[in-house]
């Protein structure tokens, strides 16, 4: 028997995509709507599927844009959905339970700008991203301000620097590229020099 359209929505403030019940992950920065409440955007890990729901947190409530509730009508669900053997609790808790082991990881440090945290302040990074095939277990769990896990999102930690480079260069230049276009750029005699961006783990490497 199919799972009823609330239940699936039921599915989503817990982490995971109604229509194929995996967990969803931050695809966008972070925003201010018009109350002033801060939020992001989370999507599916499945490349085909194209549902994308705005997270208040990184742990919910999360919220449907009600221009993708057609793609989990009740005809339309994924079969794979009804015997999906995710919990949907399951990365909630299990980011809980490590969360003071991650903290003391750096002793109350952002693994990659080395601002000061608290329990209170601290967000939980995967450093090989979970729509990468990163798990939720203590060794890919980073402690993390809100400002450096909302700017990696998705990236790896290569991709991460780029940005963190980029930024740097537009601050002083006015301007951005991204890598296919310093290639062509580099290719046709222009040479983009980036300054080097050493995050604060490597520079406090024991």
């Amino acid at each position: 028997m199919r799972k009823k359209v609330e239940e699936r929505l039921n599915r989503l403030n817990k982490g995971c995509c109604p229509v194929h019940g995996g967990f969803m992950s931050q695809v966008e920065g972070w925003y201010e709507n018009e109350q002033g409440i801060n939020y992001t955007v989370v999507g599916c890990s499945r490349n085909a599927c194209k549902i994308l729901a705005r997270a208040f947190s990184y742990d919910g409530p999360w919220e449907i844009d009600e221009k993708y509730i057609h793609l989990f009508d009740e005809n339309e669900v994924d079969p794979d959905f009804l015997d999906h053997t995710v919990k949907p609790n399951d990365r909630k808790s299990s980011v809980k339970k490590y969360r003071s082991d991650v903290f003391n990881k750096t002793s109350g440090f952002c693994y990659y700008c080395g601002v000061g945290l608290t329990l209170e302040t601290l967000t939980v990074d995967h450093f090989v991203p979970e729509s990468r095939g990163g798990k939720t277990e203590l060794s890919n769990l980073l402690p993390c301000c809100k400002t450096c896990n909302s700017s990696k999102g998705t990236k790896d930690i290569e991709e991460f620097r780029f940005l963190c480079q980029m930024k740097a260069f537009r601050k002083e230049h006015g301007v951005e590229f991204n890598r296919e276009q310093i290639n062509f750029l580099s290719k046709s005699g222009f040479d983009i020099q980036l300054n080097q961006h050493d995050f604060w783990f490597e520079e406090n490497r024991a």
